[in-house]
């Protein structure tokens, strides 16, 4: 899994991993972050003002290559700092959509807040208007790429589809986002993490052959087989951590933990926001297990202890006061309903922001493990799958 920054966690503390009985290299699932995919989710997207991102997309293969990518901004209503479903609020769901396309090897590349406008004449000292940068029109225009709307907070998810819009498993993708701290925690600090990439088989979007018809994207194939459309999502998230408003014994750093979630099943036809109820099993250094639960709609940004414990961050389980231990580790599992329906996968990244003497220094992206694959996971076979709208 890729990080941008030193980390003395994982070098320093890696012995507390082997103490659990996982490590990274032995943790995996069917997503996949160094690899070619049909479908590629950006968990994390923020232009909201404080924070902007640049997406990255390159075509790894020899032949022409279209996508449909679809934008949800998930942003709290005015007022909210925090999800809590029982104040009303919870994300919102808003939907836009534009397709691209790359020739072989080509990469591509545009600023969220500003899109990437067609242009031939473009070079690489191109500036439209403030808000892009030099170097912003570099390369061949991958097709018109919208600005999105202000204030933006949500992902991007974009799958691979022939050149008359049906989507194929051909697995040509590859993607990255870079977070920019503008005037937020750590201004001018980036923090940059890999697209999570979903493959496709031979037999991906067997129900898309009618452009009048709905698409749906089945998120079925089993580890090790080609029986299904595309892989099926992780059963388990799996991070290491400091404890949030911890220390670094290293460095000395005051450390939280940001973590981002979104669900596997998107209805982009509907437009209609997911929800699935994460367990979160929390071990400190001694092996001692703590739990709580949250609710993921649509998306989840959030610090740690505000998942259980947002107005006393110090009664949260991840908290070290609670935790006992500076570090630890959480799997996340999706928790499906007694009645049984299925409740759906999730992923996702984490970033690790540091600050001393309370003032914010750096922030750094990570990939998180994986292990199992949702499939498999639950008795009946179920499934995550993607929605797409109709064509005609």
């Amino acid at each position: 899994m890729r990080t941008v920054k030193w980390n003395a966690f994982l070098s320093g503390l890696c012995g507390f991993a082997v103490a659990l009985g996982v490590l990274a290299a032995s943790a995996h699932a069917d997503v996949v972050t160094e690899k070619g995919a049909s479908i590629l989710i950006f968990p994390k997207v923020i232009a909201n003002g404080e924070q902007d991102t640049i997406i990255q997309i390159t075509n790894i293969t020899n032949n022409m290559v279209h996508a449909r990518c679809f934008y949800v901004d998930s942003q709290l209503p005015p007022g909210c700092q925090i999800e809590d479903a029982r104040v009303g609020c919870i994300p919102s769901w808003s939907e836009t959509d534009f397709s691209i396309w790359l020739t072989k090897q080509q990469p591509t590349h545009w600023l969220v807040s500003a899109g990437r406008p067609v242009d031939p004449t473009d070079d690489f000292a191109y500036v439209l208007k403030p808000a892009m940068r030099p170097y912003d029109g570099a390369g061949i225009d991958p097709g018109a790429v919208p600005p999105v709307p202000e204030g933006f907070t949500g992902e991007l998810k974009c799958i691979q589809v022939m050149a008359d819009g049906t989507p194929i498993g051909a697995n040509s993708l590859k993607g990255e986002a870079t977070i920019e701290d503008l005037t937020g925690l750590s201004p001018g600090d980036v923090s940059k993490y890999n697209a999570i990439g979903i493959q496709g088989t031979e037999a991906a979007a067997a129900t898309c052959g009618d452009p009048t018809q709905d698409c749906f994207l089945q998120l079925n194939n089993p580890r090790g087989t080609t029986d299904g459309e595309y892989n099926a999502c992780p059963e388990t998230l799996i991070l290491n951590h400091f404890a949030d408003v911890g220390t670094d014994p290293v460095t000395g750093d005051d450390v939280r933990t940001q973590l981002t979630l979104v669900p596997c099943s998107e209805n982009f036809e509907t437009q209609t926001p997911s929800h699935v109820v994460v367990q979160f099993l929390v071990y400190n250094e001694f092996e001692s297990r703590f739990s709580t639960s949250t609710t993921v709609t649509c998306w989840k940004n959030t610090f740690l202890t505000d998942i259980d414990s947002p107005n006393n961050p110090d009664q949260s389980v991840f908290s070290a006061t609670v935790l006992g231990s500076t570090v630890a580790q959480t799997r996340m599992n999706p928790a499906d309903p007694t009645d049984g329906t299925f409740n759906g996968a999730v992923v996702g990244v984490s970033e690790t922001i540091r600050s001393e003497s309370g003032a914010y220094t750096t922030r750094t992206a990570h990939n998180i493990h994986t292990e199992g694959d949702r499939f498999t996971g639950t008795d009946g076979g179920a499934f995550d799958q993607i929605i797409l709208p109709r064509l005609f």
